[in-house]
């Protein structure tokens, strides 16, 4: 190797290195920044002239918002109602006895069912309501 190949070489791993630290250093001095404020609309205004007519009043600055709400999720009755009627409506769950109750959207589903595949389709009733958030299933496979 020529030795102006190997200066090449050891010049050419340092700039990411030589970048990284500059980054680095970069970002440090924008740490010692103050932040910047929005100027409000009455020190961005020019003062009337003397002796003209008085402005209005500035506007007040809008107080902070809180954020919106977000929907409203399904109240644990409605989804109580919905896996009910989804399991009661399915006829692959005829002869079940089954019992749904929710609370803060963890739905409970207990009783009896006559196969594994109605396990399994009573699980995915109960799963598929919106607002659900955790299915706790206690069912009994019990063969007639």
């Amino acid at each position: 190797m020529h030795p102006n190949e190997k200066t090449l070489a050891s010049r050419t791993l340092n700039i990411p290195c030589a970048a990284a630290i500059l980054a680095a250093a970069l970002l440090a001095a924008a740490c010692d920044r103050p932040l910047a404020r929005a100027a409000s609309a009455a020190e961005t205004l020019p003062s009337p002239p003397p002796g003209s007519a008085p402005a209005a009043p500035a506007p007040k600055e809008a107080a902070p918002r809180a954020p919106a709400p977000a929907a409203d999720p399904l109240s644990d009755a409605a989804i109580t109602a919905r896996v009910a009627s989804g399991i009661r409506d399915d006829p692959a769950l005829a002869g079940t006895d089954l019992t749904v109750n929710t609370s803060r959207g963890v739905v409970s589903l207990t009783g009896t069912v006559q196969s594994p595949e109605q396990v399994a389709e009573a699980t995915a009733r109960a799963q598929a309501p919106d607002g659900v958030v955790r299915l706790d299933t206690h069912v009994a496979v019990v063969p007639p």
